[in-house]
C-alpha cells in the first residue's frame, strides 16, 4: 500500500528534537519519526512529542529514520516560506520520499531496513492529577522542550503539569502556531530521593577549596533549605547598598548530591522538616527582628541577656521586647569624609561617647581651618543598630580605641 501525506516542516523538525539519536536492539526504531494514529510522533524514552496531523487517516502507519529526516531538514533550512513537505511511503518496499515538489534539492529518499514497529505511545500519556509535590527534570530535556517551542512559534510557551514524582508530566504548548501539539516528559529520576542529598555551604562551586555539607533528608528539603539559607545570608539592612558577590544571591550555597557514605549521611542528618522551624538568626534589637520577619517570612530568635524566644510574627517580637527591655548601646560615627557613609565605632557607654565626640569636634576645628566645621558636624553619637554580640566583639577586638583616635595630625587642606 502506498501513502502520501502533507506534514508541516516545523512539526517534522520538532519531532526530530524529541527522537532518539542512536538506537539499540532493545529500543529499536526510537531513532525514527513515526506517523501513527493520525499523529506525527517521536520519543527517546524520556520525552514524547506528538501532534495531530490534518487529513491523515488513523490507519496510516510508517516510520522515517531520524538520519533521513534530519538530512531533509538541513537541505531546506535556508529555504524561506516553505511550510509543508510531502511524504510518500510504500509499505511493501518500506521505502519513501520526503520532498517539496518543484523545489531544487528539497527531497530525501529513505528506506526502513528493520521491521516497522513503534511503541504504543498513547498508552504512556498520563492523566492529569492534583499532584503538587517536588519533581526534578533533567536540564538537557528542559532545553529540548525550549527547542521544540521555538519550532512551534515565536511566542510559544511550554506549560509543564507534573502528575507525580515518578510519573510523566504533561506539556501543553501555549500560543503554538499548531493545534493539538503536546508532549510528555519523565522526571529526572523515578525517585529523586533514591540518592542522598545535602546543602553545600562554602566557596563558589567552581572553587577548589573544601566545602561544608549539611545532610538533607530529601531532595525537596535540600532545595528548600538552600533557598532559605541564601535569603537569610543576604539579609542585612545595615549593608543594603552593598552589592558585593556575597550579597548577590549567595550562589555558593546550593543543593548537591551527598559526597560520603550512607552511614555518615544518617549520622550527620541536619536538614529535616523540623529544621525549618528553627531560627537561622537571632537579634536583641526590635527593629532588626521585625525587618527580618517581614523580609523573609521566617522565624527569628529574640534575646536579651539569658532570655530568648522564637518569634514567628511582628507581634511576638514586640511582646518579647516590651517584657524584656534591652539597654541601649552606643557608638560614635567617624566617617572617612564629611559626606561619606557612616562608620560606627562602638563605645561602652553614652557618657564615653559624648566625651569622644566633643574632643574630636574640637580637634577637627583646630586642625582643619578650612573644612573643620564640616568634619566636626559629621562626628555624631548614634544608637547601635547591630546586635549586642557584635557590639561586644568590636570592643573586645579594639579595646579603648578612642584613646588612640585623634584628628591632631598634619593638616592636608
Amino acid at each position: 500500500m502506498k501513502h502520501s501525506i502533507l506534514v508541516p516542516i516545523a512539526l517534522l523538525r520538532a519531532a526530530c528534537i524529541a527522537s532518539k539519536d542512536e538506537d539499540s536492539w532493545v529500543t529499536r526504531n526510537l531513532d525514527s519519526v513515526a506517523i501513527k494514529n493520525g499523529h506525527i510522533v517521536a520519543t527517546d524514552g524520556r520525552i514524547l512529542f506528538y501532534a495531530k496531523l490534518e487529513n491523515v487517516p488513523d490507519n496510516v502507519f510508517f516510520i522515517i529514520p531520524k538520519a533521513y529526516a534530519e538530512s531533509f531538514i538541513k537541505k531546506t533550512a535556508c529555504s524561506s516560506g516553505l511550510k509543508h513537505c510531502q511524504i510518500s511511503y510504500d509499505t511493501e518496499s518500506q521505502t519513501g520520499l520526503i520532498e517539496i515538489p518543484h523545489h531544487h534539492n528539497a527531497y530525501e529518499a529513505f528506506k526502513v531496513f528493520l521491521k516497522v514497529t513503534y511503541p504504543d505511545w498513547e498508552k504512556v500519556i498520563p492523566a492529569n492529577t492534583d499532584y503538587e509535590g517536588f519533581v526534578r527534570f533533567g536540564s538537557e530535556y528542559l532545553l529540548k522542550v525550549e527547542e521544540i517551542c521555538s519550532e512551534l512559534g515565536s511566542i510559544c510557551n511550554p506549560v509543564i503539569t507534573p502528575t507525580g514524582m515518578d510519573k510523566g508530566a504533561n506539556i501543553d504548548f501555549l500560543f503554538s502556531d499548531f493545534k493539538d501539539v503536546k508532549a510528555v516528559l519523565m522526571p529526572r529520576s523515578n525517585d529523586p530521593d533514591s540518592g542522598l542529598y545535602s546543602v553545600v555551604v562554602g566557596p563558589h562551586p567552581e572553587d577548589d577549596e573544601d566545602v561544608v555539607q549539611m545532610a538533607a533528608a530529601s531532595a525537596e528539603l535540600a532545595f528548600k533549605a538552600a533557598h532559605r539559607l541564601r535569603k537569610s545570608f543576604i539579609f542585612n539592612p545595615r549593608f543594603e547598598n552593598d552589592h558585593s558577590e556575597f550579597n548577590d544571591g549567595a550562589n555558593w550555597i546550593y543543593p548537591a548530591i551527598w559526597n560520603g557514605t550512607k552511614k555518615a549521611h544518617a549520622e550527620e542528618l541536619k536538614i529535616t522538616e523540623e529544621w525549618f522551624s528553627k531560627p537561622l538568626k537571632r537579634y536583641d534589637n526590635t527593629e532588626m527582628a521585625i525587618k527580618y520577619i517581614k523580609a523573609l517570612n521566617d522565624c527569628v530568635e529574640c534575646y536579651v541577656d539569658d532570655k530568648s524566644v522564637i518569634a514567628l510574627s511582628e507581634e511576638d517580637v514586640l511582646k518579647f521586647f516590651s517584657e524584656n527591655p534591652n539597654p541601649k548601646l552606643w557608638a560614635v560615627n567617624i566617617p572617612e569624609e564629611p559626606d561619606s557613609a557612616s562608620i560606627l565605632h562602638p563605645v561602652p557607654s553614652h557618657e564615653i561617647a559624648k566625651k569622644i565626640a566633643t574632643r574630636l569636634k574640637k580637634e577637627a576645628l583646630q586642625q582643619f581651618p578650612n573644612v573643620g566645621q564640616s568634619i566636626a558636624d559629621a562626628v555624631t553619637i548614634e544608637e547601635w543598630q547591630g546586635t549586642s554580640d557584635e557590639h561586644a566583639e568590636y570592643l573586645k577586638s579594639n579595646p579603648i580605641w578612642w584613646l588612640h583616635t585623634t584628628f591632631l595630625e598634619k593638616a592636608n587642606d
